[in-house]
């Protein structure tokens, strides 16, 4: 409850101190804009009629969205369980936005999380907040970091509203003050995560908390480009793990080409999972331990990529293998409305992702618990109209099918 508390109290002094914080350098445009989606969505297997509100304001570095959002079917009126909770009146706000991550001294979101990371992921890395069961509805969840001269603080909450999962991170430069090139760079760090209810909205019996810690030292070479690190983590009650490794990001200015990337090499225990916490941990939670052997010892390298060009075309990927094992995949494409602009003479967007764990490759897809879908495209249909398609699909132990989709038409204002 302690580090919970703490949670809290870093997210409420990061949303009263910013303004203070802001540069006086820095005149703040603000800029309004209203978008609104009608259609048909699938929950529950059944199809239901989806009217959503997407009013946004930004000024300066802070950005304030909502979603207000109702379902309903013939002869059964709305929704209920959209609105019969205080906390579903509090997920109406879809975000609250103070500067990006990692910017100095501060950033945070309250709203929806769907890429939270803790220091270089090993424990939490792009972390996603929507849960299995109503992927379709919002959580109000909470991001904060503080990033100062010698000090830094990251905390985290999937959701404001429930005592589940929360955490956070603490960094220090301890030899900032030396001149030594490169050493006085030296980042120390600690995370610990828990969530205290892995069982909870799913057909598990699952009581037992899922709690991770560990310990991150890093040493930036060049900035940005070049980075070393060591990663120490362990997951109470099951085993540890070890990743060294490096990465960096970097952006052109001569040309529009930005990319990240990270290679590691890891050692960890057979009853460990390097970024337990990840975009697919409210999918795939309770984990089912009883397919891990504690006495093995696994070691395999990691690596990501990501490329983006001018906004318009990104590609991501990532690749996980031990000895003996078959490799996890992911890949991600995404074409901005940029991208097709130049070909066809209408507005559109589309994105993709595959993640598939034990697989010796991505196509053809199996059909199986651990793989996820995720499919988005949308096309103008005249002038501030857009046509809509989203789908999620993953697959439960028996390899049945687990699909969320919608079809809506969203209006621009």
């Amino acid at each position: 409850m302690m580090l919970k508390n703490c949670c809290i109290l870093i997210a409420a002094l990061a949303t009263l101190l910013s303004p203070a914080w802001a540069s006086d350098e820095i005149k703040p445009a603000r800029e309004t804009t209203f978008t609104g989606v009608c259609g048909a969505t699938l929950i529950n297997d059944k199809v239901y009629y989806e009217l959503s509100l997407y009013p946004e304001l930004r000024l300066g570095q802070l950005a304030l969205g909502f979603d207000v959002t109702l379902h309903w079917r013939d002869g059964e009126g709305i929704l209920k369980e959209d609105w019969d909770e205080l906390d579903d009146l509090a997920n109406a706000l879809r975000y609250l936005r103070y500067a990006y991550s990692g910017a100095r001294p501060l950033h945070f979101k309250l709203g929806a999380l769907d890429s939270a990371t803790l220091g270089h992921g090993f424990i939490l890395g792009n972390y996603s907040n929507r849960r299995k069961a109503e992927y379709y509805k919002r959580i109000l969840g909470a991001k904060t970091e503080i990033n100062l001269e010698r000090i830094g603080v990251e905390a985290i909450m999937g959701d404001l509203f429930k005592d589940r999962i929360y955490g956070g991170r603490v960094y220090l430069r301890p030899l900032r003050d030396m001149k030594l090139p490169l050493i006085n760079r030296l980042t120390i760090g600690a995370t610990y995560v828990t969530d205290t209810h892995p069982g909870e909205g799913s057909d598990s019996d699952e009581t037992q908390a899922l709690t991770a810690y560990g310990l991150d030292i890093t040493l930036p070479v060049i900035e940005r480009l070049l980075e070393f690190y060591l990663d120490l983590a362990k997951i109470k009650d099951h085993g540890d793990g070890v990743g060294i490794g490096m990465g960096g990001n970097y952006g052109l200015n001569l040309l529009p080409l930005s990319w990240n990337w990270k290679i590691e090499l890891r050692n960890i225990a057979g009853d460990f999972i390097p970024t337990v916490f990840d975009a697919h941990y409210e999918v795939r939670r309770p984990i089912d331990w009883s397919g891990f052997d504690p006495d093995d010892r696994l070691k395999g390298p990691y690596a990501e990529v990501s490329l983006n060009i001018s906004d318009i075309f990104t590609l991501a990927g990532a690749f996980e293998k031990y000895e003996g094992l078959d490799p996890n995949l992911h890949a991600e494409l995404s074409l901005s409305e940029s991208f097709f602009s130049s070909l066809l003479s209408r507005r559109a967007s589309a994105s993709v992702s595959l993640d598939q764990r034990n697989t010796d490759r991505l196509f053809p897809l199996r059909k199986k618990s651990g793989t996820v879908i995720t499919a988005r495209a949308s096309c103008q249909l005249s002038g501030g109209v857009d046509l809509v398609y989203s789908l999620r699909e993953t697959y439960d132990e028996e390899e049945n099918p687990i699909r969320t989709s919608s079809l809506a038409t969203q209006i621009r204002f």
